[in-house]
């Protein structure tokens, strides 16, 4: 069977995490940018999202309560979107504990927005993908079309937080491979089933979604998550996506690791390196971390924390300021002047 791709114009993927404001928190600045939900910071040692309070006002009280108000707003509004806590479990987590589980949930999902499709030349060649470009080309139209793709993901995406006393040996609120390689798989039909997922494949296609572009690298069968021949297709076709980004000064392993110890250790929380061609390669974004979550999430989740806590050193006329929400913006604003002082967008 003869398949055609359909492509259209780039799109800006939009940022998980930002916080803005007119004042300048004491301390240094940055600015947050994300690509494929990963967060590099303008240099330094810095906050990123936060400019605030240029100069501290001696004569104003602290706003620590309009901190605490602020904190307790996040906490109840991003446990409500991971739909409730009747474990009790988000509730007793720290704040940061409870954004990283958010962002690692929300990782799961393809952002909505047109991108261009790419395939690789290994995809176009393989015997699957003329047995399953059909599909393969409906997944790339609705990708160009900016349509939904949740249909193609796995059903665990509905699971937002697993409580301990239901774990078992795979948690279904965590994909090691999306957290480590930042890389999905979507089940290849097109027959809906009634709960809205598609059926299940036993062939899955394992692709990279970036914010203007998606790479679809190949099809491969359930339980191949591990397997370094993803990273030598993303790296031949597309080195320069940073996708997987090569280390600089000729290093080699001293051991290649195999498929096998590569998912062991990747069930274990530590990130691999690879090889390529002789060059040696890491995941964009620093991997996953220890609690087998996406390394950026720990990244931003810190970086809140951190502006949150510069912003409870300042001060500022809290007579006057009110926390609220605009949509999925957490603000504080001054009712006088009617100027938000800071604000944080948590995106869905």
């Amino acid at each position: 069977m003869n398949c055609m791709m359909r492509r259209t114009a780039d799109n800006r993927r939009p940022l998980r995490l930002i916080a803005s404001g007119p004042y300048a928190v004491v301390g240094p600045t940055a600015r947050l940018s994300a690509s494929a939900g990963r967060s590099r910071a303008a240099g330094g040692t810095q906050a990123p999202w936060v400019s605030g309070v240029r100069a501290r006002r001696r004569d104003t009280p602290r706003v620590n309560d309009i901190v605490t108000e602020l904190e307790a707003l996040i906490r109840s509004d991003v446990i409500a979107r991971m739909g409730g806590d009747a474990s009790g479990e988000l509730t007793a987590l720290t704040l940061d504990s409870l954004i990283i589980s958010y962002l690692n949930w929300r990782a799961r999902f393809i952002p909505r927005r047109p991108r261009q499709v790419h395939l690789s030349h290994e995809l176009l060649a393989s015997a699957k993908y003329q047995e399953h470009c059909t599909a393969i080309d409906a997944i790339a139209a609705k990708t160009a079309a900016g349509d939904d793709l949740a249909p193609h993901l796995s059903r665990g995406t509905r699971t937002a937080y697993q409580p301990t006393s239901s774990r078992r040996r795979r948690r279904a609120d965590l994909d090691g491979l999306i957290a480590e390689w930042n890389i999905h798989h979507l089940h290849v039909t097109t027959t809906v089933e009634p709960d809205g997922y598609v059926t299940r494949t036993d062939d899955l296609l394992f692709a990279h979604f970036a914010e203007v572009d998606a790479y679809f690298i190949g099809v491969f069968p359930h339980g191949a998550w591990a397997r370094s021949e993803i990273a030598e297709i993303v790296m031949r076709n597309w080195r320069d996506a940073r996708i997987f980004v090569p280390l600089q000064g000729g290093l080699r392993l001293a051991q290649i690791i195999s498929d096998g110890d590569r998912q062991a250790l990747r069930d274990a929380g530590v990130t691999t390196l690879l090889e390529v061609d002789g060059q040696v390669c890491v995941p964009a974004g620093s991997g996953q971390s220890t609690a087998r979550t996406p390394m950026w999430a720990t990244e931003q989740a810190n970086a809140l924390m951190h502006a949150l806590r510069q912003l409870r050193g300042a001060e500022l006329p809290t007579s006057t300021l009110v926390v609220d929400k605009d949509g999925d913006k957490f603000r504080v604003r001054d009712t006088t002047s009617g100027t938000v002082v800071w604000q944080v967008l948590i995106a869905r």
